[in-house]
């Protein structure tokens, strides 16, 4: 049996992290910084919501892939606390963010 992990038991949450660990871990803070914006700009969260969640992260170290990053491993924290809908909304969000942006970098990559 397979273990599961906290974000496969949404089909299109465990896509969109399966997306996340294929990228190049340089990519990581940078996509972190617009997942929080996203989460503001949606007005799923507040500077207030998510310095309690991020309070209230076990101060353990842990051995999950997006934990090489701290911004990363916070922003992904403050996700997991979000209801299904709220979760799905902003992940297609994020998700079209960093296509976008990969899209961006491979164009200036071609142009060099």
């Amino acid at each position: 049996m397979r273990y599961l992990r906290w974000y496969d038991k949404s089909k299109e949450f465990s896509g969109f992290m399966d997306l996340m660990q294929s990228l190049p871990e340089d990519y990581y803070a940078m996509i972190a910084q617009d997942m929080l914006q996203i989460l503001f700009n949606e007005g799923v969260i507040d500077v207030n919501t998510s310095m309690d969640v991020l309070n209230t992260k076990n101060n353990y170290s842990y051995n999950r892939w997006y934990d090489s990053n701290y911004e990363l491993s916070n922003a992904l924290e403050v996700i997991k606390t979000l209801n299904n809908s709220q979760r799905e909304r902003v992940i297609l969000k994020i998700s079209e963010s960093i296509y976008q942006t990969m899209q961006i970098l491979s164009e200036h990559q071609d142009e060099q």
